[in-house]
């Protein structure tokens, strides 16, 4: 029974690979009860292992695979193969040059939350609309990102969407902060809601 309804997501990285893709849908082949080959997926012509989910009576519900690195900003077909010869194609995956974060404006926000951050870098136009987000992340040292003074771990790493501008900037409301104590966050982006940028210090 070959796959149906397979799709893919996300559908988009950094071509600097690594993305975690996620393969769903119906007759995925089980390689480890069937005694077919290694499951792969296919991004163009570059094949890297799959790794299968949701596997019962010889068939799966899921695949993920990480997507390899790319010299250039383009947008490869994937496929699903359990043989290395017959693809199953499943969607596109479209790669964009990692983003990162130069600077915020403000610097600073209320415990309240509710204040648009702009934020400036380089790559911050690629993705699309719902796979743009800021994360205000804890970090004892950064680069000049802080963004929050002095809050707690618990309630750190806070994600929310993000727009972007027609000048390439990103927009984000600061979240909700309820406790102040002794930690830094940093601003980070992402525009896959997977990987995020590393700009700040260890």
């Amino acid at each position: 029974t070959p796959p149906t309804g397979v799709t893919l997501g996300p559908s988009l990285g950094p071509t600097t690979g690594s993305t975690v893709v996620t393969l769903s849908g119906m007759n995925l082949l089980d390689t480890g009860t069937s005694g077919g080959g290694e499951a792969v997926c296919r991004f163009g012509t570059t094949d890297v292992a799959a790794t299968l989910s949701g596997c019962t009576g010889g068939f799966c519900s899921g695949a993920a695979c990480p997507s390899p690195a790319v010299s250039n900003v383009s947008v490869l077909e994937v496929g699903l193969s359990f043989n290395g010869q017959q693809i199953t194609a499943v969607s596109n995956f479209t790669y964009y040059e990692p983003p990162s974060v130069n600077r915020t404006e403000p610097t600073a926000c209320p415990a309240s939350g509710g204040r648009i951050v702009t934020v400036t870098g380089a790559s911050l136009s690629g993705g699309a609309n719902g796979t743009r987000f800021c994360r205000f992340e804890s970090a004892l040292k950064s680069n000049g990102n802080d963004i929050f003074v002095d809050p707690p771990v618990e309630v750190s790493n806070m994600t929310v969407p993000a727009t972007i501008t027609g000048g390439g900037q990103l927009l984000c409301e600061c979240p909700y902060n309820p406790l102040i104590t002794s930690r830094t966050l940093v601003l980070e982006v992402s525009l896959n809601g997977q990987q995020f940028t590393t700009n700040k210090s260890p």
